[in-house]
Order: C-alpha cells, then sequence, then structure tokens
C-alpha cells in the first residue's frame, strides 16, 4: 500500500499574520477573515466555505500555545518526525533494561454531538486526531475543554531464549511504578505484548494509554534463532554416528533424550516438530545439526581398531568426486 504524501499547510499565511504576531494579533486577524468568509455571508460559495473552514483550523492552532508551539518546532518537514504513529517511547526498566523517549502524538478525541471536525487530513495527521471543542461561533466567547487520551508507550524487554521459549513473569520499573508483566510462552523477536490501560495517564479523565512491549531475544551460546524455528548443533561420536545411539540433546525446556539413526553423517539434520517458537497455531520446530567429531587424544587400542576398521572398510565418500 502507498504513502500518501500530505501537503504542509501554512496557518500563519492563512491567517495573514507573521509568524512572531501575538495572541491579540493572531485573534484579530481570524476575526476580521471570519466576518469576510462566514457562511452566513457566503450561502451557496463552496470555495468560501472551504476557505472558512480553513480558517477555522488555522486559529484553532495558532490560538492553542501547546498546539502552536509544536507545529512551529516541527516546521515544513513534520511529516519526516512525526511519522503518524500514536506512540511515544516509554521510560521502562526490565531488569536493568531501559529504553529513552522519542516523539509521539497526543490522541483528541471530538465531543461535538455526534460529529466529526472538518478539520483536514493535515491536522489529524500532524495533531494525531480531533480536538474537542465546546463553543459559540464568531462574535461569542470560546470555550475549550479538551480531554486528551493518554498516549501509548512503547519499550523494548530483552529475553533469553528460556524466558521466550516458556514464558515469564517480568517485573518492570514503567514511568516511575513497578509493574508484572506476564510474558507468554514462545514469544518471538519483534512481537509485541499489549499492557492495557499501563500506557500514558488520560487527562481530565480520559482513557489512558497502553504499553506496549517489545520482545528483544538475546543471543545464545547454543542456540540460534530462524524465526520461530530453534537450530542447535549437536556432537556426536564416529561410533555413535556409524552405529546410532540415543543421546541427550539440550532445549530451551530442558534436556531430551534423541535417537540418532545409523550411518549418520555430519550436518544430517534432525527435526524435532513443534519445538520452537510461537504459539499452538503456529508453532516452530527444533532444529538439531549432527555433527560428528572424532576425539583429539586417541589411544592405541583406538588407534589399533581404526586401523583395523580401515583395512576392511570398501566405501569411498569420495568416489563421485573422482
Amino acid at each position: 500500500m502507498g504513502v500518501i504524501k500530505l501537503d504542509y499547510k501554512d496557518y500563519y499565511k492563512i491567517i495573514g499574520v507573521d509568524k512572531k504576531a501575538n495572541e491579540k494579533e493572531i485573534k484579530t486577524a481570524y476575526r476580521k477573515l471570519v466576518k469576510q468568509y462566514h457562511p452566513d455571508k457566503t450561502k451557496g460559495n463552496k470555495q468560501a466555505e472551504d476557505k472558512f473552514k480553513e480558517i477555522a483550523e488555522a486559529y484553532e492552532v495558532l490560538s492553542d500555545s501547546e498546539k502552536r508551539q509544536k507545529y512551529d518546532e516541527l516546521g515544513a518537514n513534520w511529516d519526516r518526525f512525526s511519522p503518524g504513529s500514536n506512540y511515544q517511547k516509554a521510560n521502562t526498566n526490565f531488569y536493568g533494561y531501559s529504553g529513552g523517549a522519542r516523539n509521539g502524538s497526543r490522541q483528541f478525541y471530538s465531543n461535538m454531538g455526534g460529529n466529526d471536525t472538518d478539520f483536514s487530513e493535515f491536522f489529524n495527521a500532524f495533531f494525531g486526531g480531533y480536538d474537542d471543542m465546546n463553543g459559540s461561533g464568531f462574535g461569542g466567547s470560546t470555550r475549550r475543554n479538551r480531554s486528551f487520551a493518554g498516549r501509548d508507550l512503547e519499550s523494548e524487554i530483552r529475553l533469553s531464549v528460556e524466558e521466550a521459549y516458556n514464558g515469564i513473569t517480568a517485573q518492570a520499573n514503567v514511568q516511575g511504578s513497578m509493574l508484572k508483566i506476564k510474558v507468554p510462552p514462545g514469544v518471538k523477536e519483534g512481537q509485541k505484548i499489549r499492557v492495557a490501560g499501563k500506557g500514558e495517564a488520560g487527562e481530565r479523565g480520559a482513557k489512558s494509554g497502553d504499553l506496549y512491549l517489545v520482545v528483544r531475544i538475546n543471543e545464545h551460546k547454543l542456540y540460534k534463532l530462524d524465526g520461530t524455528d530453534i537450530n542447535v548443533n549437536v556432537p556426536i561420536s564416529p561410533s555413535e554416528a556409524a552405529l546410532g545411539a540415543k543421546i541427550q540433546v539440550p532445549t530451551p525446556k530442558g534436556k531430551i533424550s534423541l535417537t540418532v539413526p545409523p550411518a549418520t553423517s555430519s550436518g544430517k539434520v534432525l527435526r524435532l516438530k513443534g519445538m520452537g517458537l510461537g504459539n499452538e497455531k503456529n508453532k516452530g520446530n527444533l532444529l538439531v545439526t549432527l555433527d560428528v567429531v572424532i576425539s583429539p587424544d586417541l589411544t592405541s587400542k583406538e588407534k589399533e581398531l581404526y586401523k583395523q576398521l580401515q583395512e576392511i572398510n570398501k566405501f569411498n565418500p569420495r568416489e563421485k568426486l573422482l
């Protein structure tokens, strides 16, 4: 799906004031334009109606110190800094792992009798949603009673392969409060865990945001992850490879018994279905790669037996190469 590029709206130009204009100058210019383009004076003129809406949108931003500050800070390159996400990096600590901050956007709600505001897509993309407004039109006093929903917060939670496989209850310091976070078994790298209502608190009784934890799985000395599959290399002896054997192999859940078939070569992969990461509907596998390893310290007896084997063995593994 393509990305729609929204044109930047110069609210100062729309109102007809300088960027350094004070509150009084902005209000004076706004009232002058409202008189000129008010729907009561321009009935049936679609162009004037659109202009009136544009003026109202510009005034909504420039008359609000918080919105104006954000608008001024980001400027014409706003879409490089605010990608439309409703996330903010949480100040969260899991066992000493913490996340820094990044820009997020507030989510606005409308209390206009069930009708959304007529503000542009640019306004909604820039400020994250709709603004609550209750008040009269031109000539009367305007009363703003905004209710800001809390932002969703996002942080990382680092897990070992064993913790990701088996699940864990993590202690987390989120925005200064200790929380117990239940991590379900089988989570994979990059998966998000949602903790409802534990994001930024809403203002004026509005709904709190949610906390989203992005799973990061640490590298392991034994296990290599490939999506939901877990790979592990297991060494076997020449006799085990030749004759077959039952061996103990490690898994994130603990040791298990594995049957090595006779005449196994190095590099053979045994697939243990459903023993990887993921949920019951999409469970990965444990892939065991067998490596035949010869002892570097062969005894005299072992060397003698290998010589005898060499004399009677007619198998040439390089036959097809020559």
